[in-house]
């Protein structure tokens, strides 16, 4: 993947979006560096790839950058941000940086109110044993990996596309996965119909394969009016995907159907 600039620094680096994005330039072999308030164990695996990490936030840590990501957490008075602005270094958001990643892959974006980092790494987990290597940046980390982001060298870019602050509508995506739709995040949505609206906005930009959960009537009433392949999932028989049989021990199991056969 090829990007206009070299060197990168992240400001809110120890965010779980944020450091996926810094470990993706680190494989690709991007230099890195960052600041946030506080070390966590994220950093720490940042910092073994050749990251340089900086706790706290000072001017003189944007030095060597020739662009700046920011996280929707940070404070538009951050010193860093404002002398990003006043050197005139370009300022990216970290939806804009994920979207530059996307475009250059066949993205595969999942996005719900809840439950979307759970169906991220399952669907990264899948592929990747399935031998699709693909690339990876999911909101939480992934078990058996100890990551929470990987690069890979097939078509695919699975991603864990965030509604909160509607970065989601930023990504050029091949295939969308929702999980539902809920009243959340209303501190950026005035109400549930913007929200829906929001997501129908995401939805439309999808350009081969829109994949719901057929028990949401908010996004079955959606998909009506989208002009994509369209296939739902969950437990009941209506569904083009369907669990049956489900078994709760110490893991989950169930039966898996598709359009009414086994596979």
């Amino acid at each position: 993947m090829q990007l206009p600039w070299y060197s990168f620094h992240f400001v809110g680096i120890g965010g779980i979006g944020m450091s996926g994005l810094a470990h993706i330039l680190l494989d690709l072999g991007y230099k890195v560096s960052g600041s946030d308030i506080k070390d966590t164990p994220l950093l720490k695996s940042l910092c073994e790839k050749g990251a340089k990490i900086y706790i706290g936030h000072k001017a003189e840590h944007i030095n060597d950058a020739e662009v700046i990501v920011y996280s929707s957490a940070i404070k538009s008075n951050n010193i860093e941000l404002l002398t990003a602005k006043k050197k005139k270094i370009p300022l990216i958001s970290r939806g804009k940086m994920l979207s530059l990643f996307m475009s250059q892959k066949k993205g595969i974006a999942i996005a719900g109110t809840h439950g979307k980092t759970t169906t991220a790494a399952m669907a990264a987990t899948m592929l990747k044993n399935a031998a699709f290597s693909p690339t990876t940046i999911v909101g939480g980390i992934i078990n058996g990996t100890g990551l929470n982001a990987w690069l890979g060298d097939g078509e695919y870019l699975v991603a864990e596309a965030d509604e909160s602050d509607k970065s989601f509508l930023l990504l050029d995506t091949e295939i969308a996965i929702i999980t539902n739709i809920d009243a959340d995040h209303l501190d950026h949505y005035s109400n549930i119909t913007e929200i829906e609206t929001t997501f129908l906005k995401f939805l439309k930009k999808v350009k081969n394969t829109a994949i719901i959960c057929g028990e949401d009537k908010r996004l079955k009433n959606l998909a009506k009016e989208l002009d994509v392949k369209v296939y739902t999932y969950g437990f009941s028989k209506t569904n083009d995907f369907e669990a049956r049989d489900l078994r709760l021990k110490d893991e989950s199991y169930f039966d898996f159907y598709f359009k009414g056969e086994n596979i």
